[in-house]
């Protein structure tokens, strides 16, 4: 089953993978989100506005590790 929807989000924070939504009878359930025409984003950090070459952090964590 899926639902499609139209959001706005707030670009400043990482956007969800899903959320624990509550059914009628109390029941938790984890519904995954997946995205549609998301303008340049970020895999690492989950930010919208720059993608993963251009992420300070990741930058580091890779090269420290070589």
């Amino acid at each position: 089953m899926f639902m499609r929807v139209r959001v706005a989000l707030p670009i400043s924070k990482p956007i969800r993978r899903g959320k624990f939504i509550a059914g009628s009878d109390g029941v938790k359930t984890w519904v995954s989100f997946k995205y549609e025409r998301l303008p340049i984003f970020c895999h690492y950090c989950g930010v919208l506005g720059h993608d993963l070459r251009h992420n300070a952090t990741h930058y580091l964590v890779e090269k420290k590790g070589d």
